[in-house]
């Protein structure tokens, strides 16, 4: 690429849809399994599952890993056809062989991958990174919040802020087969429900780390536990505990906070808190 800003991209017009959403690199880069620099290589499939839907698989070379495994190459699926103008996401285009990535993913399975939607995909250009807000005719409706809004960032610079953020511990909570951030929740009075709180070592340890939850600000009709609450951690591991909720059927409609402190032998002290928006049965 010799132009200064990279060329625009028009969206589908299919509705894009999500029930998760990240304000910050530091929360991306800590639920996502790997993060690559990677190149659109080629198409490899494009296949029909409805009238007017259908689900393309790229095959892109991995240049550079700076989160998870050391892969080489990588299989993602997105929705639309290149045959087929408009149908794919609004907010989330078509790749095109090429084009250059950064891309936070989650893996889904053994060995595949996907990423976070236009939270999860950076077009690099001229070694200068731009959210998908910046690329996108119209955004698709997708507006980068602040923090993730970038407009020509270096690349390098991009590249050293996320290998900090990756050697540093952080606390992240997460609910469901899907993995979403479970930071605020909304549930009915009477109901029970279990968080993962995952924390992740970055460079360090082997070192004992402490959990605990401030009850301070908890209702007595509302029930908390952690399990486990110290273990030992070794670098580069992920390590998850359980935070299990009861809410009972009595306790009156409102927002109550949950905050979880961690220490992790001294290196870093920190906390996180689950928001839980309690309603009526």
């Amino acid at each position: 690429p010799t132009s200064p800003r990279p060329p625009v991209k028009t969206g589908g017009s299919i509705p894009s849809s999500y029930a998760f959403g990240f304000y910050n690199l530091s929360d991306l880069s800590a639920f996502s399994d790997a993060i690559v620099i990677a190149v659109v290589d080629r198409e490899v499939l494009v296949e029909q599952q409805a009238t007017m839907l259908y689900v393309t698989s790229w095959a892109l070379r991995v240049e550079k890993v700076l989160k998870g495994p050391q892969l080489s190459q990588l299989l993602i699926s997105q929705t639309g056809s290149p045959n087929q103008p408009g149908s794919d996401m609004s907010q989330d285009p078509l790749f095109l062989p090429g084009e250059r990535y950064l891309l936070f993913l989650r893996e889904y399975a053994p060995g595949r991958y996907s990423y976070f939607g236009p939270w999860g995909r950076y077009l690099i250009w001229n070694d200068k990174v731009f959210s998908m807000n910046h690329v996108i005719v119209g955004a698709g409706g997708y507006q980068a919040p602040a923090e993730l809004n970038f407009a020509g960032l270096s690349l390098n610079t991009m590249v050293a802020n996320i290998t900090k953020l990756a050697d540093s511990v952080q606390l992240i909570f997460t609910h469901g087969e899907a993995r979403l951030p479970a930071d605020v929740l909304r549930y009915p009075a009477g109901t029970m429900l279990t968080i993962d709180a995952t924390l992740s070592s970055g460079e360090h340890g082997p070192a004992r780390v402490t959990m605990a939850i401030d009850k301070a600000g908890i209702p007595g009709g509302m029930g908390v536990r952690l399990q486990p609450v110290e273990f030992i951690a070794y670098p580069r591991n992920r390590y998850e505990s359980r935070l299990t909720i009861t809410i009972s059927a009595d306790l009156p409609p409102g927002t109550y906070e949950i905050p979880v402190a961690y220490d992790f032998d001294g290196v870093r002290r920190g906390r996180r808190v689950v928001t839980l928006h309690v309603e009526s049965r």
